[in-house]
């Protein structure tokens, strides 16, 4: 949205599954982020090498937007990642992804030039700490994450967790 007057006009940046088998994902959820360049970042739910969801950039060229798959998901790294991303002061992604992981319970992961896990959910018995992250993941000044998960915990009604590095 772009602000024209006292009121915004819309402009289509870039429509998801236009290549074959959705490469290039779709149901992006959670918004996107940007950087200091003006790229944009964020998950899309579905779609990439094995359907799982991937991150993705677009970056302005001219008139016209780029798309790049940063990373593809593939179930041991997360599957249908939920929210928003965040980016620290280095430049690494971070986010949630509501299934996949060791147990199939969700993950909270992190792209630094390759997507890896940071923590599988439901380690422990009755799943203690939580499953099916619901959220993306906030950052405070020490590196610590938090977010919230759908199920799980002492009550069987989700978690606030905390991840330190």
């Amino acid at each position: 949205m772009s602000p024209s007057g006292s009121s915004y006009t819309e402009s289509v940046l870039y429509s998801f599954c236009s290549q074959a088998n959705c490469a290039d994902g779709a149901v992006p959820r959670g918004g996107v982020i940007s950087d200091g360049q003006g790229n944009l970042y964020g998950p899309t739910t579905v779609g990439g090498a094995d359907d799982d969801g991937l991150i993705f950039e677009l970056s302005p060229n001219g008139t016209q937007w780029q798309f790049s798959d940063l990373a593809d998901f593939n179930g041991a790294n997360g599957h249908l990642p939920w929210g928003a991303l965040i980016r620290d002061s280095n430049g690494n992604l971070f986010g949630a992804a509501s299934s996949g992981g060791t147990k199939q319970d969700g993950t909270v992961f992190e792209f630094n030039g390759s997507l890896q896990s940071l923590y599988s959910f439901c380690p422990e018995r009755g799943c203690q700490d939580g499953k099916f992250p619901s959220t993306g993941v906030v950052e405070d000044s020490a590196g610590n994450l938090y977010g919230a998960t759908a199920g799980g915990g002492g009550n069987g009604g989700g978690t606030l967790y905390e991840l330190s590095p």
